[in-house]
């Protein structure tokens, strides 16, 4: 059996693949004038055959297959032709003409919060794979800058992110260098009928000046160290089913500027609370 010759139009990414979404939907282009998805071979029942010079590949700059957090480039073709250009004569052995796309990635910062600093965040817009994207924050006074998120966890301020995949990078800043965070509690709920008692706040970067809140009130609050604060529970936070709305807050006045924390205590029926005892003892 005489195997038939095959003319193959791909495409190709280049660069490192994303760590995120290693596999990119398929791209399309225009063969002949038709929409196509690549990888597509042609044989002679297609009508392409060795020496034809009557076959025209176009190619799309700026494809956006699944959103617009990342775009594909034309960069060129393998036979060196333009965008758009007619094929050379078909060799007689078949061939492969593939057409090379660079990554162009969304990437944004943020600064959090943004009164901490007068720094402007990184430009939300598209990087080109392998773009070296800087980043630095100066703190205004009274802050000081709590780390970065994402991509760049853990990386020194200043820094530089080379790109390869779709970013968002938040500044944390704090009035001391850790990130304000609630982790935890103790208890870890509180059931209807408890007795009023002592709720521990753990987390991070509290301060002396820590002030706390449940459901938006005030409450007196006794600083431990920075991963803990001790509050007082009224008998008010024992009523309603569902959960307490615990914050904390770090501010300061000059400048006018304050960052804040949230998270949800459980309050449990009777029953509720009973069934959690029992299972948490066995």
């Amino acid at each position: 059996m005489t195997q038939q010759t095959t003319y193959t139009i791909d495409s190709l990414v280049l660069g490192s693949a994303p760590p995120t979404s290693p596999n990119h939907p398929p791209l399309h282009g225009y063969v002949d004038g038709s929409d196509i998805y690549y990888a597509k071979n042609y044989l002679a029942s297609d009508g392409w055959t060795p020496s034809q010079v009557s076959h025209q590949v176009e190619a799309i700059d700026g494809l956006t297959p699944v959103s617009g957090n990342v775009e594909y480039d034309f960069a060129s073709w393998s036979d060196g032709g333009a965008m758009t250009h007619d094929l050379a004569a078909l060799p007689p052995s078949g061939a492969t003409y593939t057409v090379r796309y660079k990554a162009r990635y969304r990437g944004l910062s943020q600064n959090d919060p943004a009164c901490a600093t007068n720094t402007a965040p990184v430009s939300d817009t598209g990087y080109l794979d392998g773009t070296e994207v800087p980043f630095s924050v100066t703190p205004v006074s009274g802050w000081s800058f709590a780390g970065w998120t994402d991509v760049l966890t853990g990386q020194p301020n200043p820094t530089i992110l080379t790109v390869h995949d779709q970013f968002r990078v938040i500044a944390q800043f704090n009035t001391i260098a850790t990130p304000l965070a609630i982790t935890s509690f103790t208890p870890s709920s509180i059931g209807q009928g408890d007795p009023v008692g002592p709720l521990q706040i753990h987390g991070s970067g509290f301060t002396a000046n820590t002030q706390v809140f449940v459901n938006s009130l005030a409450r007196a609050a006794t600083f431990v160290d920075a991963t803990r604060l001790d509050i007082m529970l009224q008998q008010s936070d024992f009523t309603n089913v569902g959960a307490l709305d615990v914050q904390v807050l770090n501010s300061t006045v000059s400048p006018a500027c304050a960052i804040q924390r949230d998270a949800a205590l459980p309050v449990l029926t009777r029953s509720e609370k009973i069934f959690k005892n029992g299972f948490e003892s066995n």
